[in-house]
């Protein structure tokens, strides 16, 4: 019985260890591109976070029903209730209670 050159068990392992390198390099590089993804958006957000930090304090005292306001998360809504600590908020057609901290932007309602 001849063989052909190159078959056999080494052979075939021989392969199998090409592919495993290769899976292996494969999985290396979509690895990094999703690590470097998540620095990316982590870096993004620790940007809005300081970029809302630095934002002025709102005057709790401004708060007032029918004020528009936004909170940090981006949304804005009409000021329904205020209480010392809370305002409730419709933003469509929810209402939402937000703390009194977490508004940053007022446009007073119209007279």
């Amino acid at each position: 019985m001849n063989r052909r050159p190159g078959s056999g068990v080494q052979a075939y392992r021989r392969r199998a260890a090409d592919t495993e390198r290769m899976v292996d390099a494969a999985v290396a590089e979509v690895k990094a591109d999703r690590d470097a993804e998540l620095r990316e958006r982590k870096a993004r957000a620790a940007r809005e976070r300081d970029r809302i930090a630095a934002l002025p304090a709102v005057d709790p005292a401004r708060i007032v029903r029918g004020a528009l306001v936004g909170d940090r998360r981006g949304r804005v809504g009409e000021v329904v209730r205020v209480s010392a600590k809370t305002a409730t908020v419709r933003c469509g057609a929810i209402e939402q209670r937000l703390q009194l901290d977490q508004i940053i932007t007022i446009k007073e309602p119209r007279p």
